[in-house]
């Protein structure tokens, strides 16, 4: 064995030690991770009739223009946008919990 093939053997012998040590040290030490259970609780015709429930509207007076299941950050949401021809409605519901977790409306031009 050549003197530069040496050197690349102990090269790489050491990034494997490296790597094992480290791999070692790691698991001795129980290192946080953000765990979020994506399950939804409650399914979105739930969350959509909590919101028509919310606004004190049927769903046969409004028309939905959003309506969508989204993950973001890790967390699961449902999100409406709907109106009644005069109001329009924006909910967005925690899909875990079934909290509102942001609302708005505003008079429609």
């Amino acid at each position: 064995m050549s003197k530069s093939e040496k050197k690349v053997f102990t090269v790489i012998i050491f990034i494997v030690m490296v790597f094992s040590v480290g791999i070692t040290v790691l698991s001795l030490f129980k290192i946080p991770t953000i765990s979020h259970d994506n399950s939804a609780i409650i399914s979105i015709g739930e969350a959509k009739s909590d919101v028509l429930e919310l606004a004190g509207l049927e769903e046969d007076d409004v028309v939905f223009t959003e309506q969508e299941a989204e993950i973001k950050n890790g967390f699961r949401y449902y999100d409406f946008s709907f109106n009644d021809g005069t109001m329009g409605y924006r909910y967005r519901i925690d899909a875990h919990t079934g909290d509102v977790v942001s609302s708005s409306s505003e008079q429609i031009d």
